[in-house]
Protein backbone atom coordinates (compact mmCIF):
# COMPACT_ATOMS: atom_id res chain seq x y z
CA UNK A 1 0.00 0.00 0.00
CA UNK A 2 0.80 3.53 -0.59
CA UNK A 3 1.44 6.18 2.45
CA UNK A 4 -1.67 7.48 3.12
CA UNK A 5 -2.51 11.01 2.85
CA UNK A 6 -5.50 10.76 4.31
CA UNK A 7 -6.55 10.77 7.99
CA UNK A 8 -10.00 8.51 8.95
CA UNK A 9 -11.18 7.61 12.85
CA UNK A 10 -13.12 5.05 13.21
CA UNK A 11 -16.53 5.04 15.13
CA UNK A 12 -18.57 3.16 16.79
CA UNK A 13 -21.83 4.65 15.57
CA UNK A 14 -23.06 4.98 12.01
CA UNK A 15 -23.52 8.43 10.36
CA UNK A 16 -26.94 7.55 10.90
CA UNK A 17 -27.29 8.29 14.39
CA UNK A 18 -24.84 10.40 15.45
CA UNK A 19 -24.31 10.88 19.32
CA UNK A 20 -20.66 11.58 20.56
CA UNK A 21 -19.06 14.06 23.34
CA UNK A 22 -19.24 17.02 21.47
CA UNK A 23 -21.42 19.88 23.82
CA UNK A 24 -21.57 22.45 21.43
CA UNK A 25 -22.33 22.75 18.04
CA UNK A 26 -24.33 19.76 15.67
CA UNK A 27 -24.97 17.29 19.43
CA UNK A 28 -27.35 14.85 18.16
CA UNK A 29 -27.69 13.81 14.28
CA UNK A 30 -29.91 11.26 12.68
CA UNK A 31 -29.27 12.12 9.44
CA UNK A 32 -31.82 9.39 8.58
CA UNK A 33 -34.92 10.91 10.14
CA UNK A 34 -33.89 14.66 10.54
CA UNK A 35 -35.31 17.44 7.91
CA UNK A 36 -32.46 17.80 5.29
CA UNK A 37 -31.60 21.74 5.13
CA UNK A 38 -29.73 24.92 6.38
CA UNK A 39 -31.06 26.76 9.75
CA UNK A 40 -30.97 30.07 9.98
CA UNK A 41 -30.18 31.57 13.43
CA UNK A 42 -28.71 35.52 14.48
CA UNK A 43 -27.22 34.33 18.62
CA UNK A 44 -28.40 37.83 20.72
CA UNK A 45 -25.98 39.89 21.18
CA UNK A 46 -23.98 38.84 18.79
CA UNK A 47 -23.07 40.81 15.54
CA UNK A 48 -23.04 37.67 12.93
CA UNK A 49 -26.05 35.80 11.31
CA UNK A 50 -25.09 32.04 10.50
CA UNK A 51 -26.66 29.43 7.94
CA UNK A 52 -25.34 26.06 9.08
CA UNK A 53 -25.76 22.33 7.66
CA UNK A 54 -26.80 20.08 10.00
CA UNK A 55 -23.43 19.28 10.45
CA UNK A 56 -22.82 22.69 12.03
CA UNK A 57 -20.50 24.13 9.64
CA UNK A 58 -21.22 27.43 8.47
CA UNK A 59 -22.97 27.91 4.43
CA UNK A 60 -22.82 31.54 4.65
CA UNK A 61 -22.00 34.08 7.63
CA UNK A 62 -23.52 37.69 7.45
CA UNK A 63 -21.93 40.94 9.58
CA UNK A 64 -23.00 43.72 10.56
CA UNK A 65 -22.77 46.58 13.30
CA UNK A 66 -25.58 46.07 15.03
CA UNK A 67 -26.43 43.62 17.78
CA UNK A 68 -30.03 41.40 16.44
CA UNK A 69 -33.25 43.03 17.18
CA UNK A 70 -34.59 40.30 17.03
CA UNK A 71 -35.87 38.30 13.89
CA UNK A 72 -34.13 37.27 10.83
CA UNK A 73 -34.97 35.50 7.48
CA UNK A 74 -33.91 34.62 3.83
CA UNK A 75 -35.97 36.15 0.52
CA UNK A 76 -36.31 33.80 -2.55
CA UNK A 77 -33.27 36.29 -3.90
CA UNK A 78 -31.03 34.98 -1.32
CA UNK A 79 -31.01 38.42 0.55
CA UNK A 80 -31.43 38.55 4.35
CA UNK A 81 -33.29 40.89 6.10
CA UNK A 82 -32.55 41.28 9.65
CA UNK A 83 -33.75 43.57 12.56
CA UNK A 84 -31.10 45.41 14.36
CA UNK A 85 -30.76 46.95 17.82
CA UNK A 86 -30.59 51.00 17.70
CA UNK A 87 -27.73 52.54 19.63
CA UNK A 88 -27.91 55.35 21.59
CA UNK A 89 -29.27 56.10 25.38
CA UNK A 90 -32.73 57.68 26.61
CA UNK A 91 -34.40 55.94 23.73
CA UNK A 92 -37.72 54.15 24.23
CA UNK A 93 -37.41 50.67 24.43
CA UNK A 94 -36.56 47.75 27.06
CA UNK A 95 -35.90 44.28 26.33
CA UNK A 96 -36.53 43.47 22.64
CA UNK A 97 -35.74 46.67 21.22
CA UNK A 98 -34.86 46.83 17.60
CA UNK A 99 -35.07 50.37 15.88
CA UNK A 100 -33.08 49.14 12.14
CA UNK A 101 -33.98 46.89 9.91
CA UNK A 102 -31.41 45.93 7.04
CA UNK A 103 -31.58 43.84 3.76
CA UNK A 104 -28.03 42.59 2.89
CA UNK A 105 -27.54 40.25 -0.34
CA UNK A 106 -25.99 36.71 0.01
CA UNK A 107 -22.24 38.34 0.00
CA UNK A 108 -23.00 41.06 3.04
CA UNK A 109 -23.43 43.80 1.15
CA UNK A 110 -25.44 46.44 2.82
CA UNK A 111 -28.66 47.52 0.09
CA UNK A 112 -30.79 49.09 2.53
CA UNK A 113 -31.37 50.00 6.07
CA UNK A 114 -34.21 51.54 7.46
CA UNK A 115 -34.49 53.16 11.42
CA UNK A 116 -37.45 54.17 13.50
CA UNK A 117 -36.13 54.66 16.80
CA UNK A 118 -36.52 57.73 19.40
CA UNK A 119 -37.49 59.09 22.72
CA UNK A 120 -41.15 58.89 21.24
CA UNK A 121 -41.30 55.48 19.19
CA UNK A 122 -39.26 52.49 18.39
CA UNK A 123 -39.82 49.30 15.98
CA UNK A 124 -39.25 45.88 18.34
CA UNK A 125 -38.57 42.37 18.52
CA UNK A 126 -40.61 41.04 14.81
CA UNK A 127 -41.08 42.29 11.47
CA UNK A 128 -42.73 40.01 8.45
CA UNK A 129 -42.03 40.69 4.80
CA UNK A 130 -45.54 40.86 2.90
CA UNK A 131 -46.37 39.53 -0.18
CA UNK A 132 -46.02 42.70 -1.93
CA UNK A 133 -42.83 43.33 -0.77
CA UNK A 134 -43.93 45.62 2.41
CA UNK A 135 -43.21 45.10 5.59
CA UNK A 136 -45.08 44.75 8.53
CA UNK A 137 -43.35 45.94 11.95
CA UNK A 138 -43.95 46.06 15.55
CA UNK A 139 -43.62 49.92 17.13
CA UNK A 140 -43.96 50.78 20.54
CA UNK A 141 -45.70 54.62 21.03
CA UNK A 142 -44.79 56.16 24.07
CA UNK A 143 -47.67 58.10 26.48
CA UNK A 144 -47.60 60.36 28.87
CA UNK A 145 -48.88 59.85 32.14
CA UNK A 146 -51.58 62.46 31.61
CA UNK A 147 -53.02 60.69 28.38
CA UNK A 148 -53.23 57.29 30.29
CA UNK A 149 -54.95 59.20 32.79
CA UNK A 150 -57.05 61.03 30.14
CA UNK A 151 -57.83 57.78 28.03
CA UNK A 152 -59.31 55.90 31.44
CA UNK A 153 -56.01 54.61 33.33
CA UNK A 154 -56.01 54.44 37.34
CA UNK A 155 -53.76 57.04 38.43
CA UNK A 156 -51.66 54.87 40.73
CA UNK A 157 -50.88 52.12 38.61
CA UNK A 158 -49.32 54.49 36.14
CA UNK A 159 -45.56 56.00 36.29
CA UNK A 160 -45.95 59.29 36.46
CA UNK A 161 -42.53 59.72 34.99
CA UNK A 162 -42.56 57.18 32.28
CA UNK A 163 -46.14 57.13 31.37
CA UNK A 164 -47.06 53.92 29.29
CA UNK A 165 -46.33 52.08 25.73
CA UNK A 166 -48.95 51.16 23.60
CA UNK A 167 -48.17 49.09 20.50
CA UNK A 168 -49.19 49.47 16.64
CA UNK A 169 -48.73 47.88 13.37
CA UNK A 170 -47.39 49.48 10.52
CA UNK A 171 -46.98 48.23 6.83
CA UNK A 172 -44.13 50.23 4.78
CA UNK A 173 -43.19 50.15 1.61
CA UNK A 174 -39.27 50.51 1.12
CA UNK A 175 -37.88 52.64 -1.33
CA UNK A 176 -35.03 50.26 -1.71
CA UNK A 177 -33.22 53.00 -4.09
CA UNK A 178 -33.03 55.60 -1.07
CA UNK A 179 -31.40 54.51 2.10
CA UNK A 180 -33.61 54.59 5.31
CA UNK A 181 -36.54 55.18 3.17
CA UNK A 182 -40.10 54.12 3.03
CA UNK A 183 -43.88 55.16 2.79
CA UNK A 184 -45.96 54.27 5.20
CA UNK A 185 -49.01 52.24 3.92
CA UNK A 186 -51.03 51.20 6.92
CA UNK A 187 -51.18 51.57 10.63
CA UNK A 188 -53.30 49.99 13.70
CA UNK A 189 -52.83 51.29 17.16
CA UNK A 190 -54.23 49.70 20.06
CA UNK A 191 -54.92 53.35 21.70
CA UNK A 192 -57.58 53.24 19.40
CA UNK A 193 -59.49 49.70 20.87
CA UNK A 194 -59.40 50.91 24.66
CA UNK A 195 -62.10 49.78 27.01
CA UNK A 196 -62.07 50.11 30.82
CA UNK A 197 -64.84 50.46 33.83
CA UNK A 198 -62.88 52.78 35.94
CA UNK A 199 -64.11 55.87 35.26
CA UNK A 200 -67.35 56.68 33.62
CA UNK A 201 -66.18 60.40 32.97
CA UNK A 202 -63.64 59.27 30.77
CA UNK A 203 -62.92 57.86 27.40
CA UNK A 204 -63.78 54.18 26.30
CA UNK A 205 -65.82 53.65 29.31
CA UNK A 206 -67.38 49.74 29.42
CA UNK A 207 -68.50 46.68 30.50
CA UNK A 208 -64.92 45.16 29.66
CA UNK A 209 -66.56 41.61 29.69
CA UNK A 210 -68.86 42.63 27.10
CA UNK A 211 -66.73 43.92 25.07
CA UNK A 212 -63.76 41.16 23.93
CA UNK A 213 -62.91 42.75 20.76
CA UNK A 214 -61.69 45.80 23.17
CA UNK A 215 -58.39 46.28 24.98
CA UNK A 216 -58.27 46.52 29.31
CA UNK A 217 -56.42 49.42 29.95
CA UNK A 218 -56.71 48.73 33.59
CA UNK A 219 -55.86 44.62 33.19
CA UNK A 220 -52.27 44.65 34.52
CA UNK A 221 -50.61 47.37 36.37
CA UNK A 222 -48.18 49.82 35.14
CA UNK A 223 -45.19 48.60 37.15
CA UNK A 224 -43.17 49.52 34.04
CA UNK A 225 -44.00 51.32 31.09
CA UNK A 226 -43.99 48.79 28.58
CA UNK A 227 -47.46 48.00 29.08
CA UNK A 228 -48.37 45.07 26.23
CA UNK A 229 -44.66 44.26 25.49
CA UNK A 230 -46.02 42.80 22.38
CA UNK A 231 -42.71 40.48 21.30
CA UNK A 232 -44.55 38.71 17.86
CA UNK A 233 -46.33 38.98 14.76
CA UNK A 234 -46.57 37.04 11.70
CA UNK A 235 -49.15 37.00 8.38
CA UNK A 236 -51.67 35.14 7.33
CA UNK A 237 -52.25 36.13 3.22
CA UNK A 238 -54.96 34.26 2.50
CA UNK A 239 -57.09 35.35 5.43
CA UNK A 240 -55.14 39.01 5.39
CA UNK A 241 -55.01 38.76 9.10
CA UNK A 242 -52.35 39.44 11.30
CA UNK A 243 -51.28 37.91 14.85
CA UNK A 244 -49.74 39.70 17.58
CA UNK A 245 -48.51 37.89 20.49
CA UNK A 246 -49.20 39.78 23.96
CA UNK A 247 -47.33 38.15 26.77
CA UNK A 248 -48.24 40.63 29.84
CA UNK A 249 -51.31 39.29 28.91
CA UNK A 250 -50.76 35.78 28.49
CA UNK A 251 -52.78 36.46 24.88
CA UNK A 252 -52.53 36.56 20.88
CA UNK A 253 -54.53 38.48 19.18
CA UNK A 254 -55.60 38.33 15.23
CA UNK A 255 -56.58 41.51 13.54
CA UNK A 256 -57.62 42.44 10.21
CA UNK A 257 -55.93 43.35 8.06
CA UNK A 258 -57.89 44.00 5.12
CA UNK A 259 -59.53 47.66 6.98
CA UNK A 260 -58.31 51.20 5.50
CA UNK A 261 -56.50 53.00 8.24
CA UNK A 262 -59.24 54.81 9.12
CA UNK A 263 -61.47 51.61 9.44
CA UNK A 264 -58.64 50.21 11.22
CA UNK A 265 -58.64 52.96 14.01
CA UNK A 266 -63.07 52.74 14.68
CA UNK A 267 -64.86 49.66 16.12
CA UNK A 268 -64.30 47.76 12.45
CA UNK A 269 -60.39 47.49 14.06
CA UNK A 270 -61.65 45.57 17.15
CA UNK A 271 -60.18 42.60 17.96
CA UNK A 272 -61.38 39.71 15.51
CA UNK A 273 -59.84 36.89 18.06
CA UNK A 274 -58.07 36.87 21.14
CA UNK A 275 -56.75 33.39 22.86
CA UNK A 276 -55.14 32.28 26.11
CA UNK A 277 -57.00 34.20 29.10
CA UNK A 278 -60.54 34.80 29.07
CA UNK A 279 -59.59 36.55 32.41
CA UNK A 280 -57.67 39.68 30.40
CA UNK A 281 -61.34 40.20 28.87
CA UNK A 282 -63.17 39.19 32.50
CA UNK A 283 -64.62 36.15 31.30
CA UNK A 284 -62.64 33.53 33.10
CA UNK A 285 -60.23 33.51 36.25
CA UNK A 286 -56.34 32.12 36.58
CA UNK A 287 -57.87 28.79 36.31
CA UNK A 288 -58.72 29.63 32.66
CA UNK A 289 -54.82 30.73 31.88
CA UNK A 290 -53.55 28.77 28.80
CA UNK A 291 -50.74 30.67 27.98
CA UNK A 292 -47.72 32.13 29.67
CA UNK A 293 -45.38 34.78 28.25
CA UNK A 294 -46.22 33.20 25.16
CA UNK A 295 -43.55 33.70 22.30
CA UNK A 296 -43.73 33.40 18.35
CA UNK A 297 -47.64 32.09 17.53
CA UNK A 298 -48.22 32.18 13.53
CA UNK A 299 -50.09 30.16 11.38
CA UNK A 300 -48.36 26.91 10.37
CA UNK A 301 -48.26 27.26 5.93
CA UNK A 302 -50.00 24.70 4.15
CA UNK A 303 -48.65 21.86 2.78
CA UNK A 304 -47.34 20.87 6.53
CA UNK A 305 -48.82 19.09 9.26
CA UNK A 306 -51.08 21.09 10.80
CA UNK A 307 -51.66 23.35 8.07
CA UNK A 308 -53.66 26.33 8.92
CA UNK A 309 -53.79 25.81 12.66
CA UNK A 310 -51.62 28.66 14.83
CA UNK A 311 -48.66 27.14 17.08
CA UNK A 312 -46.66 28.73 19.29
CA UNK A 313 -43.96 28.50 22.16
CA UNK A 314 -45.44 28.52 25.55
CA UNK A 315 -42.63 29.89 28.03
CA UNK A 316 -43.56 30.20 31.14
CA UNK A 317 -45.90 27.59 32.34
CA UNK A 318 -46.66 26.66 36.14
CA UNK A 319 -44.85 23.29 36.89
CA UNK A 320 -45.77 22.46 40.47
CA UNK A 321 -42.32 24.37 42.39
CA UNK A 322 -40.81 25.43 38.82
CA UNK A 323 -41.92 26.63 35.18
CA UNK A 324 -41.67 24.34 32.51
CA UNK A 325 -42.27 24.94 28.56
CA UNK A 326 -44.12 23.54 25.90
CA UNK A 327 -45.10 23.80 22.09
CA UNK A 328 -48.43 23.81 21.45
CA UNK A 329 -51.38 24.03 18.40
CA UNK A 330 -54.45 25.08 18.11
CA UNK A 331 -57.41 25.36 15.29
CA UNK A 332 -59.90 28.14 15.80
CA UNK A 333 -62.84 27.65 14.99
CA UNK A 334 -64.36 29.84 11.91
CA UNK A 335 -68.03 30.09 10.70
CA UNK A 336 -69.05 30.65 6.90
CA UNK A 337 -69.76 33.79 7.45
CA UNK A 338 -65.36 33.81 8.24
CA UNK A 339 -65.93 35.28 11.90
CA UNK A 340 -64.15 33.32 14.72
CA UNK A 341 -66.86 31.16 16.92
CA UNK A 342 -66.88 32.01 20.94
CA UNK A 343 -67.86 29.15 23.23
CA UNK A 344 -70.13 31.25 24.95
CA UNK A 345 -68.07 34.22 26.12
CA UNK A 346 -65.00 33.19 25.63
CA UNK A 347 -62.82 32.17 22.74
CA UNK A 348 -62.30 28.68 22.02
CA UNK A 349 -60.61 26.23 21.49
CA UNK A 350 -60.75 24.88 25.20
CA UNK A 351 -58.16 22.21 24.27
CA UNK A 352 -55.13 21.88 22.18
CA UNK A 353 -54.83 20.04 18.65
CA UNK A 354 -50.74 19.48 19.96
CA UNK A 355 -48.24 19.42 22.63
CA UNK A 356 -44.83 18.96 22.96
CA UNK A 357 -43.88 19.25 26.46
CA UNK A 358 -39.94 20.66 26.58
CA UNK A 359 -37.52 18.62 28.74
CA UNK A 360 -37.02 20.40 32.12
CA UNK A 361 -33.23 21.19 30.82
CA UNK A 362 -34.90 22.87 27.60
CA UNK A 363 -37.07 25.31 29.36
CA UNK A 364 -36.89 28.65 28.20
CA UNK A 365 -38.80 30.94 29.98
CA UNK A 366 -38.37 33.87 27.36
CA UNK A 367 -37.35 34.35 23.36
CA UNK A 368 -38.29 30.64 21.95
CA UNK A 369 -40.18 29.46 19.03
CA UNK A 370 -40.92 26.48 16.79
CA UNK A 371 -41.44 25.57 12.80
CA UNK A 372 -43.01 23.35 11.34
CA UNK A 373 -41.23 20.99 8.71
CA UNK A 374 -41.89 19.30 4.76
CA UNK A 375 -41.01 15.62 6.65
CA UNK A 376 -43.23 16.46 9.52
CA UNK A 377 -40.66 17.42 11.86
CA UNK A 378 -40.90 19.99 14.41
CA UNK A 379 -38.12 22.47 14.75
CA UNK A 380 -37.82 24.26 18.62
CA UNK A 381 -35.83 26.95 19.72
CA UNK A 382 -35.39 26.99 22.91
CA UNK A 383 -34.10 30.45 22.87
CA UNK A 384 -32.60 31.03 26.82
CA UNK A 385 -30.86 27.68 26.00
CA UNK A 386 -29.48 28.36 23.19
CA UNK A 387 -30.85 24.96 21.44
CA UNK A 388 -32.03 24.00 18.45
CA UNK A 389 -33.98 20.97 18.94
CA UNK A 390 -35.50 18.53 16.08
CA UNK A 391 -38.30 16.18 16.85
CA UNK A 392 -39.95 14.17 14.34
CA UNK A 393 -44.19 13.23 15.05
CA UNK A 394 -43.79 10.54 17.35
CA UNK A 395 -41.49 12.97 19.50
CA UNK A 396 -38.02 11.44 18.70
CA UNK A 397 -35.05 14.05 19.15
CA UNK A 398 -33.30 13.45 15.76
CA UNK A 399 -30.91 17.08 15.52
CA UNK A 400 -29.88 19.26 18.22
CA UNK A 401 -27.73 22.11 18.13
CA UNK A 402 -26.51 24.49 20.76
CA UNK A 403 -24.71 27.72 19.97
CA UNK A 404 -20.91 27.45 20.63
CA UNK A 405 -20.54 30.87 21.01
CA UNK A 406 -20.31 32.37 25.13
CA UNK A 407 -21.30 35.17 26.74
CA UNK A 408 -17.85 37.36 26.08
CA UNK A 409 -18.80 36.53 22.13
CA UNK A 410 -15.98 34.18 21.77
CA UNK A 411 -16.22 30.35 20.68
CA UNK A 412 -16.42 27.45 22.94
CA UNK A 413 -13.88 24.65 22.26
CA UNK A 414 -15.79 21.32 22.19
CA UNK A 415 -15.64 20.05 25.54
CA UNK A 416 -16.61 23.16 27.47
CA UNK A 417 -20.12 23.18 29.53
CA UNK A 418 -21.96 25.88 27.95
CA UNK A 419 -24.20 26.07 30.67
CA UNK A 420 -25.23 29.62 32.09
CA UNK A 421 -22.68 31.10 29.63
CA UNK A 422 -24.37 30.26 25.98
CA UNK A 423 -25.77 33.08 23.85
CA UNK A 424 -29.43 33.04 23.73
CA UNK A 425 -31.20 33.01 20.36
CA UNK A 426 -34.92 34.42 19.58
CA UNK A 427 -35.80 31.83 16.74
CA UNK A 428 -34.22 29.50 13.88
CA UNK A 429 -35.70 28.98 10.74
CA UNK A 430 -34.82 25.95 8.51
CA UNK A 431 -34.71 25.99 4.94
CA UNK A 432 -34.74 23.24 2.28
CA UNK A 433 -32.07 22.95 0.02
CA UNK A 434 -34.16 23.65 -3.18
CA UNK A 435 -34.96 26.76 -1.70
CA UNK A 436 -35.41 29.29 -4.21
CA UNK A 437 -33.19 31.81 -2.46
CA UNK A 438 -29.79 29.44 -3.02
CA UNK A 439 -30.32 29.10 -6.71
CA UNK A 440 -26.83 30.05 -7.93
CA UNK A 441 -24.89 30.80 -4.12
CA UNK A 442 -22.30 28.81 -3.30
CA UNK A 443 -23.54 26.21 -0.32
CA UNK A 444 -20.17 25.04 0.03
CA UNK A 445 -19.78 23.85 4.35
CA UNK A 446 -16.96 25.72 5.93
CA UNK A 447 -15.62 24.89 9.33
CA UNK A 448 -17.93 25.13 12.15
CA UNK A 449 -18.35 27.95 14.59
CA UNK A 450 -16.58 26.29 17.30
CA UNK A 451 -12.94 26.89 17.68
CA UNK A 452 -11.70 23.26 17.35
CA UNK A 453 -13.16 22.79 14.03
CA UNK A 454 -11.38 19.87 13.49
CA UNK A 455 -13.36 17.85 15.79
CA UNK A 456 -16.47 18.72 13.20
CA UNK A 457 -19.03 16.53 13.70
CA UNK A 458 -20.20 15.06 10.75
CA UNK A 459 -16.37 14.85 9.24
CA UNK A 460 -14.59 13.40 12.17
CA UNK A 461 -10.83 13.99 10.65
CA UNK A 462 -9.00 13.64 13.99
CA UNK A 463 -7.40 10.88 15.46
CA UNK A 464 -5.60 7.95 12.96
CA UNK A 465 -6.75 4.60 12.00
CA UNK A 466 -3.27 4.15 9.93
CA UNK A 467 -2.23 0.80 12.10
CA UNK A 468 -5.83 -0.29 11.88
CA UNK A 469 -7.30 -0.36 8.66
CA UNK A 470 -5.65 -0.46 5.31
CA UNK A 471 -7.46 2.73 3.31
CA UNK A 472 -6.46 4.74 -0.03
CA UNK A 473 -9.54 7.17 -0.88
CA UNK A 474 -8.47 9.50 -3.80
CA UNK A 475 -9.06 11.87 -6.00
CA UNK A 476 -9.87 14.04 -3.33
CA UNK A 477 -11.29 16.48 -4.31
CA UNK A 478 -13.06 14.69 -6.87
CA UNK A 479 -14.55 15.13 -10.31
CA UNK A 480 -16.21 12.07 -11.70
CA UNK A 481 -14.66 9.08 -9.83
CA UNK A 482 -13.79 8.59 -6.13
CA UNK A 483 -11.42 5.62 -6.07
CA UNK A 484 -11.13 3.33 -2.86
CA UNK A 485 -8.01 1.04 -2.41
CA UNK A 486 -8.34 -1.10 0.62
CA UNK A 487 -7.50 -4.96 1.71
CA UNK A 488 -10.32 -4.68 3.90
CA UNK A 489 -13.69 -6.27 3.19
CA UNK A 490 -16.27 -3.40 2.71
CA UNK A 491 -20.01 -4.17 3.88
CA UNK A 492 -21.63 -1.22 3.55
CA UNK A 493 -21.17 1.98 1.81
CA UNK A 494 -23.06 5.12 2.42
CA UNK A 495 -22.48 8.71 0.80
CA UNK A 496 -24.11 11.34 2.54
CA UNK A 497 -24.59 15.04 1.59
CA UNK A 498 -23.31 18.20 3.80
CA UNK A 499 -27.15 18.32 4.69
CA UNK A 500 -27.11 15.03 5.84
CA UNK A 501 -29.52 13.37 2.99
CA UNK A 502 -28.20 9.72 1.80
CA UNK A 503 -27.32 10.42 -2.16
CA UNK A 504 -25.70 6.90 -2.78
CA UNK A 505 -25.80 3.90 -0.70
CA UNK A 506 -24.00 0.20 -1.61
CA UNK A 507 -24.13 -2.94 0.37
CA UNK A 508 -20.74 -3.88 -1.08
CA UNK A 509 -17.81 -2.33 -2.73
CA UNK A 510 -18.06 -4.70 -5.52
CA UNK A 511 -16.38 -1.74 -7.99
CA UNK A 512 -13.36 -0.07 -6.28
CA UNK A 513 -14.70 3.26 -7.51
CA UNK A 514 -17.69 5.47 -6.77
CA UNK A 515 -19.62 7.55 -9.52
CA UNK A 516 -19.60 10.92 -8.27
CA UNK A 517 -20.33 12.46 -12.01
CA UNK A 518 -24.18 12.93 -11.29
CA UNK A 519 -23.28 14.68 -8.18
CA UNK A 520 -23.57 18.29 -7.96
CA UNK A 521 -20.42 20.27 -6.45
CA UNK A 522 -20.40 20.44 -2.93
CA UNK A 523 -18.99 18.35 0.43
CA UNK A 524 -20.20 15.27 1.06
CA UNK A 525 -19.05 12.40 3.71
CA UNK A 526 -18.05 9.06 2.48
CA UNK A 527 -19.13 6.21 5.40
CA UNK A 528 -18.03 2.68 5.10
CA UNK A 529 -18.66 -0.16 7.26
CA UNK A 530 -15.94 -2.98 7.13
CA UNK A 531 -16.14 -6.93 8.41
CA UNK A 532 -16.45 -6.92 12.22
CA UNK A 533 -18.52 -3.37 12.55
CA UNK A 534 -16.14 -0.63 12.19
CA UNK A 535 -16.53 1.88 10.56
CA UNK A 536 -14.61 5.14 8.98
CA UNK A 537 -15.54 8.45 7.68
CA UNK A 538 -13.67 10.62 5.20
CA UNK A 539 -14.65 14.23 3.86
CA UNK A 540 -15.07 14.06 0.25
CA UNK A 541 -15.07 17.59 -1.86
CA UNK A 542 -16.90 17.26 -5.60
CA UNK A 543 -16.10 19.74 -7.75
Amino acid sequence: MKTLPYFFTIIACSLSFLVNSQTVGTVRYNSELAQDGYTLMAPLGHNSTYLLNNCGEIINRWESEYAPGNEVFLTEEGNLWRAGKFPGEGLIGTGGRGGIIELLNWEGELLWSYERCSTEECMHHDFKLLPNGNLLILVWKAHTYDQGIAAGGIPEDFSTESGVWAEYLVEIEPNLDENNSATEIWQWNVWDHLVQDYDDERPNYGVVSEEPGKIDLNYVQFTQPDWLHANAIDYNAELDQIIMSVPHFNEFWIIDHSLTSEEASTESGDLMYRWGNPAAYENGTEDDVKLHFQHNPHWIPAGLRHEGKIMLFNNQVPAGDSLSSNVIILDPVINEAGSYVMNGTTFGPDTYAYEYQLPPELQSDKVSGAQMQPNDNLLICSGVKGTMLEITDQDEVVWEYKIPINDLNLPFEQGDDPAGHIKWLFRGYKYLPDFEGFDGKDVTPGLPIESNAVQSFCALNSVASLEKLDFLIYPNPAVDWLNIDTTEEVKHIVLISSTGRRVKQLQSLTVPAIDMSDLTAGVYYLKLTVKGGDTITSRIVKL
